[in-house]
């Protein structure tokens, strides 16, 4: 499939309303495999009551989003940082940006996503409290310090970094290759396995008496994990990219035999079986066995049946093909970026106001975006802001940059008192004017064209800032909030900030971190820095707001709500 092909089968598609998703939730939560397949290495024995199961799509999302963490990783090792860290002993932030040739604007989020991943250790200086030094880890110290030759493991992650990560973008094709040898392909495959990482762990012969008696506890496993965690990562998009649960969910008792997926996608047996039991291992997709016990199926679990089949509504894999066509590849450039603060991606655009204006200039790069946005990330997100957060004494709604009219419409649809406005650019009105009645709120929710930063925001008792404040450099988070101050009344009104907070400590929430990054990929050194509630209160009460509060959404998703009043 070319990139972004599948924007057009996306095309074909209704958008759904929540209720029907929500419908499908609690169906799809309770149902009881119906499939006369039994679970491989199962005895026939009398069932047990079974226990509810709660959908959760956390576990497939990290998969699939597994290569960013893992490109960090390689990335820092091939650039030595552990061995340059091992040398000095410890360095602050402004001492490993000199010594690595990074750009200041990314090094902070860098250093300290690594930090969140248990592969660095930062502290307060005991003296100057202000001053924040970084050193490696006791593992990290120990397996990827060159100067330790006896004990470093970086050579293996090197490679991957140098040679394996990009040429892994184009997973599917490779698996498909029949001028490569079966068993080198399997051997590839198998080689993503936890239980190859815990052999080839064992396989490190490492000289004891090089260890400090500190550091005979310490093993490789949890660097190796990280550090080849893109392969399993793109196991997913590629089962993903094919639409492999859309197929195993369509079939007869909704499992398929290795002879099918060899059918179904042109490959050979031998790699079409290690390509679904690993699948398997990483808990995507579940074995069965015919009742006579001779045949093998493969089908789906049941969150792999809920959010990774295309033809339902509750599909997550739009944002895992986005990432799977676009951003895996462009993670790949993560050291150019570092290094040149330049975008690394193939729009042409000079910063991050003019991204939006270039990326919507392609109607299916427009498309691909906010459905991405809406079925990708924002359904989860915003149907449990809409929960936990009161809007019921509001009566007018303003959403800036609400895309597809998404959060507009929830609220709407919990309050029928309340009337709102979802903004965004000329190019995206069209596609929210045709998603919103898919959602049932065409008298409730109104889409109008307006540029944030050119255009007075709509008056309103409540501003919505969605993710929108991490996209942009402080200056321009700042005039976002004094707009949304300007346009509310002169009491009552209120400022609902939804985004990615980092910690106080900047040592917790790698998505925030990692979602900077990937800002810096792909705008360069304009892109948005990261910020902490702390930040986001001082900007709010700078404006004019009196009081804000912080509430947790989910996961890593927080609402900043300042007060006018």
């Amino acid at each position: 499939m070319g990139r972004l092909s599948w924007i057009k089968k996306i095309r074909l598609k209704s958008f759904p309303s929540s209720k029907r998703i929500s419908k499908i939730f609690v169906e799809q939560g309770a149902m009881a495999s119906s499939v006369s397949f039994e679970s491989e290495g199962e005895e026939e024995e009398e069932e047990e009551p079974k226990k509810e199961h709660i959908p959760d799509p956390h576990p497939i999302l990290a998969l699939g989003h597994m290569y960013s963490p893992s490109r960090i990783l390689l990335v820092a090792v091939e650039l030595e940082l552990f061995t340059i860290l091992a040398a000095q002993g410890e360095m602050t932030r402004l001492e490993i940006q000199d010594a690595l040739g990074l750009h200041p604007g990314a090094t902070a989020d860098f250093i300290d996503a690594l930090v969140a991943l248990g592969m660095l250790q930062k502290y307060k200086d005991g003296q100057q409290q202000q001053v924040v030094k970084y050193q490696n880890t006791p593992e990290t110290g120990l397996f990827l310090d060159k100067a330790r030759k006896q004990t470093y493991v970086g050579e293996a992650l090197e490679e991957c970094s140098r040679k394996h990560y990009l040429a892994w973008d184009d997973h599917g094709n490779f698996l498909k290759d029949k001028s490569r040898e079966v068993e080198a392909v399997r051997d590839v495959i198998k080689a993503c396995s936890t239980d190859a990482m815990r052999k080839l762990v064992k396989a490190l012969q490492f000289d004891s008496s090089s260890f400090q008696p500190e550091e005979k506890h310490l093993r490789a496993d949890a660097i190796f994990e990280l550090g080849f965690g893109f392969w399993k990562s793109r196991l997913l998009l590629t089962a993903v990219e094919w639409r492999l649960f859309s197929h195993i969910a369509s079939s007869k008792n909704e499992a398929l035999s290795v002879e099918h997926v060899q059918s179904l996608y042109g490959i050979r047996q031998e790699v079409a079986k290690e390509f679904l039991d690993s699948l398997v291992e990483v808990k995507m997709l579940e074995k069965r066995r015919t009742k006579d016990g001779l045949v093998t199926h493969y089908a789906n679990t049941i969150d792999g049946a809920l959010f990774l089949d295309f033809l339902k509504p509750t599909y997550l894999g739009a944002r895992m093909e986005y990432c799977s066509e676009e951003l895996y590849r462009y993670w790949g450039k993560l050291p150019e970026a570092l290094k040149t603060g330049k975008q690394q991606t193939d729009l042409p655009h000079k910063g991050a106001e003019d991204r939006y204006q270039v990326l919507y200039q392609d109607e299916e790069r427009t498309s691909t975006y906010v459905y991405t946005m809406a079925y990708g990330i924002g359904h989860g997100m915003y149907s449990s802001a809409v929960r936990i957060l009161d809007f019921s004494r509001f009566q007018t709604v303003v959403d800036i940059g609400g895309s597809s009219g998404q959060f507009a419409c929830y609220i709407a649809q919990k309050n029928p008192h309340i009337q709102c406005t979802s903004t965004d650019l000329p190019q995206v009105k069209p596609i929210a004017d045709r998603m919103i009645p898919d959602w049932e709120c065409e008298d409730q929710v109104t889409a109008i064209a307006s540029d944030c930063f050119k255009d007075p925001f709509p008056k309103a008792d409540c501003v919505l800032l969605g993710m929108i404040l991490s996209d942009w450099n402080l200056e321009r988070k700042k005039l976002l909030i004094q707009k949304a101050y300007e346009a509310l009344p002169a009491k009552g009104g209120a400022l609902y900030a939804i985004d990615i907070f980092v910690d106080e400590e900047r040592r917790e929430n790698f998505f925030a971190l990692v979602g900077c990054l990937q800002r810096f990929i792909d705008m360069g050194a304009d892109a948005g820095i990261s910020f902490t509630f702390s930040d986001y209160k001082g900007w709010c009460l700078e404006a004019g707001f009196v009081r804000v509060e912080c509430v947790h959404i989910l996961g890593p998703v927080s609402a900043g709500i300042a007060y006018k009043e």
